[in-house]
């Protein structure tokens, strides 16, 4: 299984409490076999998540997603 593709979606979450809202990244990864996966950047500066998987790119296609390493 390979890595085909990697989407980013930066959202603000409103605070329930009416605290300050919370920005997050939002990260799709596709593979070639149709399984996809979905994870969080959590409460973050959303351009350096969206700068850091921008860089992360080219290594990640056609990676294994269960390489850890």
């Amino acid at each position: 299984m390979k890595i085909t593709k990697i989407e980013c979606f930066p959202c603000t979450l409103p605070r329930k409490e009416g605290g300050p809202d919370s920005n997050v990244v939002l990260v799709k990864i596709y593979t070639d076999e149709g399984i996809t996966g979905a994870a969080d950047g959590g409460t973050c500066d959303q351009n350096s998540v969206l700068l850091a998987l921008k860089s992360w790119r080219p290594q990640l296609i056609g990676a294994d997603p269960f390489n850890m390493l």
